[in-house]
């Protein structure tokens, strides 16, 4: 469910303010209508996509010096806790990000932001603080209280808005509008976990209409944390036809798992059809998350878990700084399995959005 989000704790007028982060109370939420998925059509794998030859490596991108003073002036200059107030921040910063980031990235964000051929770009060396702030300790987990400036929030806010519509997850993570994504449960085969290998997934696959866009953003960087990533035409050009056919059958359960609040599931077709004519994936392969209701569906299911297991996983270490950002819906994406810090200090922390499609974005 989709909501906007209306509570948070500011504290801080000054132009160096920092806020003090905690928790909202669950609110509800907005129903969107269930766009369903097309009938079922053969894949045509003598057409070598120019998607899939774009998504096999990460667009890299460099942010300058001189970006990140100026952002960091604009944020010094605009007070309003994005917590509370994200509606301003995010259109605020999005009018300033078009004006100021080169070209060359803004062409790259909208083509992603239509569907084209970029799948996956990394954004390198923005700030995530003010210069004159310390970075606090990592939150032991993602309701824990933080102090922090408002640097990164609006960098993700406003790009979200420049792409789409910024928006939250009612029943996951409390309803924040930017998630807190830290490793609290060692064993945990999610966000939260480390020592498991987080399996491959799209993001809310369990939603009528998962997010179009998400974003990482590595407050804190961790070497040996590698987050992984498998673009969907790749994985259409590795498995059989039947397959492909039996996926776009609405015979699958989508589970929401231990992330959300409630026990819920979607009956869906994995695969559909875009108005473009381009197939477009639900799904986490993550155990418990997804099953099917028929032993053909089974069977599709475990096609498309074997070949992830068997193959090499690509994958991009994200340092501070770093932004990733996915077209949710033809990329999936997962994480290695990696040791935590034993300080807070050190341990990994990373900054969650998701972006809807949205025809009054900046782009």
């Amino acid at each position: 469910m989709i909501t906007s989000f209306q509570s948070a704790k500011s504290i801080g007028n000054t132009p160096s303010a920092r806020h003090s982060y905690k928790s909202p109370p669950r609110v509800r939420g907005i129903g969107v209508k269930f766009q369903k998925g097309l009938s079922t059509s053969t894949y045509d794998k003598s057409r070598k996509s120019v998607l899939a030859e774009a998504a096999k490596q990460p667009n890299i991108q460099y942010i300058t010096q001189d970006f990140s003073q100026k952002f960091q002036d604009f944020v010094r200059e605009n007070t309003e806790n994005p917590y509370t107030n994200y509606e301003q921040v995010s259109n605020l910063t999005a009018e300033f990000l078009k004006k100021n980031l080169p070209d060359t990235i803004l062409k790259i964000l909208g083509d992603m932001s239509k569907g084209g051929k970029e799948t996956i770009v990394v954004l390198k060396n923005l700030p995530v603080k003010l210069d004159e702030n310390a970075l606090p300790p990592t939150p032991s987990d993602d309701r824990e209280d933080f102090e922090k400036d408002y640097v990164s929030e609006y960098f993700l806010l406003g790009l979200a808005k420049l792409m789409g519509k910024p928006y939250l997850m009612v029943n996951e993570k409390d309803g924040q509008i930017i998630q807190q994504i830290v490793p609290s449960d060692p064993k945990a085969k999610s966000s939260a976990g480390s020592k498991e290998p987080f399996e491959y997934h799209t993001e809310n696959a369990h939603e009528e209409n998962p997010p179009k866009i998400f974003m990482l953003s590595c407050i804190r960087g961790d070497k040996n944390a590698n987050t992984t990533y498998y673009s969907l035409d790749d994985l259409l050009d590795n498995i059989s036809i039947e397959t492909i056919d039996e996926l776009q059958k609405p015979n699958f359960l989508l589970k929401t798992g231990s992330v959300s609040n409630t026990d819920e599931f979607l009956k869906t077709a994995v695969l559909k059809k875009n108005d473009a004519g381009e197939f477009e994936v639900q799904l986490n392969t993550a155990p418990g998350r997804a099953e099917g209701t028929t032993d053909s569906a089974e069977t599709a299911l475990e096609e498309v878990k074997d070949f992830f297991a068997s193959h090499t996983r690509p994958s991009v270490n994200l340092e501070q700084g770093d932004t990733l950002i996915l077209q949710n819906k033809r990329m999936f994406h997962g994480r290695d399995a990696f040791e935590v810090s034993t300080t807070q200090e050190e341990r990994r922390w990373l900054q969650r959005e998701y972006v809807s499609e949205d025809p009054n974005s900046k782009l």
